[in-house]
């Protein structure tokens, strides 16, 4: 049988190794997924709604009442604002669709809770949502809220509809056969968990989020009562959805589990201060018990909206004329907390959290046992354990003691790897370096990271620049430059500061709406003039830095280090980044950024070290720089892979297809990319399509400069008949390129990416050894499939990461959790501390840790083809391993082992599904997979694993090169 691998090396096999003598083996064996199997038989008859149709002349005036806007008859209608008005009200169990006639569908779960007239109340919800927003000046209907309502009263039909549990199958697929189910049984689980009560072991119960389960959010609930912590007054508390989903290779439908933790403070001017903050909102009940919980975004309508309606959801009804509800927004009203709590997280840019991120194994396997309890009675079991897979060769075990020995070595091996760039990209092996420094120690010091990377250069000094040379022929020539305008952050005003100077100097008679539209002119100019005038001044500094740079050719590669202020990043509007990094590509250079104060905010330390940072730490990020620049030169993280078979050893190329999204920025709408890359020769290179799919393969650092410059145009183009027409055509002509130009290839492909053109992608057409395409959205188009004929050299593997779409996990633990918490702790109920410090010192805190290739146990009829991909955690994270046993729960009464359970963070490696879609006879799948999970390690600055498996992480970085379109120099 054909074998898969990485190539030896002088310290042996580049691959998984024996762990090191006297390591402990793991402490646990396979995973835990946390999902469950529903019995559609048992479910069915629980599916029936109640169904209001909304027809599309009244839809139009509510579409305009709460958006200002008139649905198109080529859109959906946008439903999310009649959900959340609808969730104010406590309509019940609901979720809105758009039908086929342009109107709206609103179904209602049948139950107990929902009895009365629902079209009255549904009206009734109408008319004082509609009296929320008039009152709040949002009102932008041209009937009253009354009127419509009654419009909507005589023009509405409520039906009952059964929802289907039927199914259909394909060879290894599964979808159902009404649309409605998945979005059903989110609103089923919702209505059998909301309020369940639980010991976790403290005592609490599952409040639900109020209003209905929407098709991609699932069903949401929070654990309460939550976590206090009192440096901060920050509250936290578990947060688990609950979606449903197929899985590959299984005939049956699957609710998931994902459990998270959410972290509040209570409503203040910091916290309302970014008008993208979510607000969550804790009504009590007459008991003092919470049973639901609101949502509510600052931008949508603003605050005075969002303080309406907490007062609408806190007393039940809206303060009477003339009269102002208390400040929910604001935080001065000490009696609203926790009634009103905004979120906070460390991706909205908040910092110096009090209470740590994650769930423990321990929490999610109390909370799996909890729901399975409650849910096992209608029909829903647990999908079970998914083993470990033995390895092809012969070793059990993913070894995450493992060395990154596939990874390229400093000196030869990494000289030798950029010298093959040079000479694969056709050009001299001379590579052109400069360094834009607020201070010499900068350069100095990406100059020895250079040198400990390539080994030590003959130099040679000339009268603008300086010559590295090395035996191989490989040249650096290497010019510093002062950073000047790089470095500061632009010299804009900002848009609050510029409306509020043009307001003043209106007249008093202006009126609202003429106010309004002359401060937003005002804004406009000004901010075209100086946007344009701090652009200029970056070209100007650009160009004369660069403009005389000795042998410089357009076709040479070439590479900028720009040092820059570290206050530019707490000012985003104001960043000179984007600007510097476009300016730099029009003129040949990829560049690599690095932040710090440099010597303008105070003199050096020690070592030429920026005051408060250790010399070695910036020597560390000096470094980094320097190996992600080799990365975006085209140079890969890892060695070439190898097919081995008895006619010899044969280079793999290993290629990728992605689809670039990006939904803001300076598009002027929506911008949509294919692309493709390849490492084949020891280089990188990229495929980009034209408007009509035809492409030809170029190198990486080319492609970069080109998207940074905006030379590559969306292929959604206004007014195209068929969009995605390009798009198919170029995946279909860059999967036969590639097998036509490799012996061997494999190509990577993200589900949930390429899904809308290559329906093979989804779980719903999923099928093997045949590849789909869908050009005009309206299915599968039989002419341009591709089989085992066509690609009879190539291997397609599909990766699902998409949170929702495949389970999480718990390790499976050899012991009770309550036993194996007592482990970790010492008489007093504290944490033995010096126990950890001691594990990790001898470096065992991997055992607690599980890395590996695992089979799919829901996937019984595609076993051998599907496998679940544990991800291997960076040498840092040891402790959050440990801390992974560690229930944030237990100990509560004793200060110093909640301080240490409360702020230390859990963080579980993430769990793929990796599908061997496309393969020939006589490969293999196991070894496909090891090839996948080896070679994800090999990312130059990051110790684990990435996110997703070279090079289709290339590809994912590769989409934030996109910033706009192309500028011309005297417009920038």
């Amino acid at each position: 049988m054909d074998d898969w691998h990485l190539p030896e090396t002088e310290a042996g096999f580049a691959g998984p190794t024996d762990p090191p003598s006297g390591s402990a083996p793991h402490l646990y064996a396979g995973l835990k997924l946390l999902g469950w199997t529903v019995s559609l038989e048992a479910v069915e008859p629980l599916l029936v709604f109640d169904k209001i149709s909304i027809p599309e002349a009244e839809t139009g005036a509510l579409c305009i009442a709460l958006t200002g806007e008139t649905p198109g008859r080529t859109h959906n209608v946008p439903h999310e604002p009649l959900e959340q008005m609808l969730a104010v009200v406590g309509l019940g169990t609901y979720f809105v669709r758009a039908n086929d006639r342009h109107g709206l569908d609103v179904f209602v779960l049948r139950g107990a809770a929902e009895t009365g007239d629902l079209l009255r109340r549904f009206t009734a919800a109408v008319a004082e949502v509609g009296n929320i927003l008039g009152v709040a000046g949002q009102w932008r209907g041209r009937l009253t809220p009354y009127e419509l309502a009654r419009a909507i009263d005589r023009a509405a039909r409520v039906t009952t509809v059964r929802v289907s549990a039927a199914l259909e199958h394909g060879e290894v697929s599964t979808r159902p056969r009404d649309p409605l189910l998945f979005t059903a049984l989110q609103c089923l689980v919702r209505r059998l968990l909301d309020g369940l009560p639980m010991t976790y072991p403290v005592r609490g119960r599952l409040v639900a989020l109020s209003g209905g389960a929407g098709a991609f959010a699932g069903a949401e609930f929070v654990f309460s009562p939550c976590h206090a912590r009192g440096v901060r007054n920050e509250h936290c508390a578990e947060v688990a959805t609950l979606s449903s989903a197929t899985l590959a290779g299984s005939r049956d439908l699957f609710i998931l589990l994902t459990l998270s933790t959410r972290r509040w403070r209570p409503i203040s001017a910091e916290s309302t201060s970014m008008k993208a903050r979510t607000i969550d909102l804790f009504p009590r009940d007459a008991d003092g018990q919470c049973r639901r919980y609101h949502t509510l975004r600052l931008d949508r309508r603003g605050p005075a909206y969002a303080n309406l309606v907490a007062h609408r959801i806190v007393t039940g009804r809206l303060p009477p004329a003339g009269t102002e509800p208390p400040d929910y927004m604001s935080g001065k009203d000490a009696a609203l907390v926790p009634v009103s709590m905004a979120r906070f997280a460390t991706g909205m840019g908040d910092r110096y959290m009090g209470i740590g991120s994650g769930t423990s194994y321990l929490e999610r396997e109390a909370f799996y046992g909890a729901l399975s309890a409650a849910l096992a009675p209608h029909g829903f079991r647990e999908i079970g354990v998914a083993p470990e897979v033995e390895r092809s060769s012969g070793r059990a075990g993913y070894a995450p003691w493992g060395a990154r020995r596939w990874t390229l070595k400093d000196g030869d091996e990494a000289r030798e790897a950029l010298t093959a760039v040079l000479d694969q990209y056709g050009r001299e092996r001379t590579l052109r370096v400069a360094t834009f420094a607020m201070d010499e120690d900068f350069d100095t010091g990406i100059r020895k990271a250079f040198e400990d990377k390539l080994g030590a250069p003959a130099c040679a000094s000339h009268a603008d620049y300086d010559e590295l040379a090395w035996p191989c022929g490989l040249r650096i020539l290497w010019f510093r430059r002062p950073s000047g305008p790089f470095a500061t952050r632009m010299d804009i005003r900002y848009k609050a500061q510029v409306e509020e100077e043009a307001g003043r100097s209106l007249p008093p008679e202006t009126t609202a709406a003429e106010r309004r539209e002359a401060v937003e002119g005002a804004w406009r100019t000004y901010a075209a003039d100086a946007l344009d005038g701090a652009r200029r001044g970056i070209n100007g500094h650009a160009a004369a830095c660069v403009g005389g740079l000795p042998e410089r050719d357009d076709g040479a590669l070439a590479v900028a280090f720009v040092q820059m202020h570290e206050t530019t990043r707490d000012d985003a509007y104001r960043d000179p980044f984007l600007a510097v990094k476009r300016s730099l590509a029009r003129r040949g250079f990829v560049s690599q950024m690095f932040l710090g104060p440099g010597k303008e905010s105070g003199a050096p330390a020690e070592d030429g070290a920026p005051p408060g940072e250790e010399p070695a730490t910036v020597a560390s990020k000096l470094r980094a720089c320097v190996e992600d620049a080799l990365r975006m030169l085209g140079v890969p993280g890892f060695r070439t892979p190898v097919h081995r078979s008895p006619a010899g050893d044969v280079p793999v190329a290993m290629a990728a297809l992605y689809a670039i999204r990006r939904n803001k920025g300076e598009f002027g709408g929506r911008y949509t990319l294919p692309v493709a890359v390849i490492v084949r020769g020891g280089a990188t290179y990229v495929a980009v399509p034209d408007g009509k799919g035809a492409f030809a393969w170029e190198p990486y650092p080319d492609a970069l400069r080109g998207l940074l410059t905006g030379r590559h145009d969306s292929i959604e183009v206004p007014g195209r008949r068929n969009p995605g027409a390009p798009a198919v055509l170029f995946c279909r002509n860059v999967l036969i390129d590639i097998d036509r130009s490799s012996e061997h290839a494999v190509v990577l492909v993200e589900s949930q990416n390429l899904r809308s053109w290559l329906p093979t992608l989804s779980n719903a057409r999923l099928n093997f050894d045949r590849v789909e395409f869908d050009p005009n959205g309206s299915g599968p188009s039989a002419a341009l499939e591709l089989t085992s004929a066509d690609l009879s050299r190539t291997r397609i593997l599909r990766i699902v990461s998409e949170t929702g779409k495949i389970p999480t996990y718990a390790l499976n633990l050899p012991k009770s959790p309550r036993a194996a918490l007592a482990e970790a702790q010492d008489a007093d109920g504290q944490p033995r501390r010096k126990g950890v410090e001691r594990q990790l010192r001898e470096k065992n805190m991997r055992r607690l840790t599980w890395a590996g290739i695992a089979s799919n146990p829901a996937a019984p009829h595609a076993r051998e083809r599907v496998f679940l991909l544990v991800k291997r955690r960076p040498d840092n994270m040891m402790q959050s391993s440990f801390m992974m046993t560690q229930s944030r729960h237990l100990n509560q009464n004793v200060e110093k082992a909640r301080d240490f359970l409360l702020t230390r963070s859990r963080a579980a490696p993430t769990l793929d599904e990796l599908t061997a879609l496309f393969v020939h006879d006589g490969d293999d799948p196991v070894r496909l997979a090891e090839l996948v999970a080896e070679t994800r390690n090999g990312h130059p600055q990051y110790n684990g694993d990435t996110r997703l498996p070279p090079p289709l992480h290339e590809l994912h970085l590769l989409r934030y090169a996109v910033v706009g379109r192309e500028e011309s120099e005297d417009a920038s």
